[in-house]
């Protein structure tokens, strides 16, 4: 007899504990588990702000939560809006932030060239984040594309930062969950889901567009079996702790 894992104890499973169940009561467990983990409370938290020495070699310390450098983004980008600091520094240190609570590993070099062209078409990222289908994913293609410093392609990077820029941006709006995470682990899991429900997907390596069309699609077929249509984040953070091997 299989023994239970803890994962199988907290989730309604299938295959054996090979699938987990898209449903809502599961994604919210897997929010519930996320943000009981210290290393993404701090990150969630829009009132960790920067706690920074300026020294002759820059400024060190604590940089401010991907939370609270989300809302000086939006209060830059939104109409109205007062912000606690200037556009550039607020791509710069959400950039960081992404970076920093993701553990993505971007390169400072790549981070520099990154930071540069989206201040450059600053006049742009509003539509880029809220049209994303119609602008052909014209933000991620920035930042993803193969960087001059160090010749890396940076997708994953690219779909987070679009993924947190959007949540926090338009927050309250369906716009929040325009982009899926472009995630290891979720691309390693997803091609088991779709096949259950009878998706087929081609390859999705490099190929944002149709790796987020492969999400949607899963969650438009679970949602014809459960009644219950998941948004991206839920299916994102659901796949990816219960799948996580340290769980």
């Amino acid at each position: 007899m299989k023994k239970e894992s803890k994962k199988d104890l907290i989730f309604e499973t299938c295959d054996s504990g090979r699938r987990v169940k898209l449903t809502k009561k599961n994604a919210e467990k897997a929010e519930t588990e996320i943000m009981a983990l210290s290393r993404y409370q701090r990150a969630y938290d829009p009132n960790a702000a920067p706690d920074l020495q300026e020294t002759e070699g820059g400024f060190k310390g604590y940089r401010g939560s991907t939370a609270y450098w989300g809302t000086v983004l939006k209060d830059n980008l939104l109409p109205g809006k007062k912000p606690a600091h200037d556009l550039n520094l607020a791509i710069w240190y959400f950039l960081s932030a992404v970076n920093r609570d993701n553990t993505t590993h971007l390169h400072g070099a790549d981070k520099t060239e990154i930071n540069k062209k989206l201040f450059e078409n600053k006049d742009n990222l509003l539509n880029w984040l809220k049209n994303p289908q119609k602008t052909n994913y014209a933000i991620i293609r920035l930042i993803g594309e193969k960087t001059e410093a160090t010749g890396r392609r940076n997708l994953s990077f690219a779909s987070k930062f679009a993924h947190y820029a959007a949540a926090y941006v338009f927050r309250g709006k369906k716009e929040e969950d325009n982009f899926s995470v472009y995630d290891s682990l979720l691309r390693r899991v997803l091609p088991a889901y779709c096949r259950a429900y009878g998706i087929t997907i081609g390859s999705l390596t490099g190929n944002y567009p149709a790796y987020q069309e492969s999400i949607d699609e899963l969650r438009q077929a679970a949602a014809k079996e459960t009644g219950e249509l998941l948004t991206r984040r839920e299916l994102d953070h659901l796949l990816w702790f219960y799948h996580n091997n340290n769980l």
